[in-house]
């Protein structure tokens, strides 16, 4: 069965086209959620206290890849269970702006059957915005 959701805008919002709420399906879909778990701080949402990822390694002046890369794997990992794996993950971090891009390459699990050759890779870039 393929999960439907609400659409967001990249801020957030209810996409509303012709006076109907929009939903979004499959990859897209997915790309929405693991946009939500990482734009949210752990502990931010009172309704859903376990969705989000820790902020602590990517707050401050010493910004350190590997604990931050570990963060996105867990908080990821642990709540979205169609990624099966992280292969890669990409830091652009403009500290003027405190502006962090994250580039994400993932192995996922559409239907979570388990089955290997039901894995594809997908890319998701995601940006957090620090200053807000």
């Amino acid at each position: 069965m393929e999960l439907r959701d609400l659409k967001q805008d990249e801020n957030g919002d209810l996409v509303i086209e012709n006076g109907e709420m929009q939903t979004v399906t499959g990859k897209e879909e997915l790309a929405q959620g693991i946009r939500t778990i990482i734009s949210n701080q752990l502990g931010d949402a009172p309704l859903e206290p376990d969705l989000g990822m820790d902020y602590e390694n990517l707050i401050g002046e010493d910004f350190n890849e590997a604990f931050a890369q570990a963060d996105f794997e867990d908080a990821i990992l642990e709540q979205e269970p169609r990624v099966v794996a992280i292969t890669d993950t990409t830091f652009n971090l403009d500290h003027k702006t405190r502006i962090l891009s994250v580039n994400l390459k993932m192995t996922v699990d559409m239907n979570q059957t388990g089955i290997e050759d039901d894995q594809e890779e997908i890319e998701q870039e995601v940006t957090i915005d620090g200053g807000n």
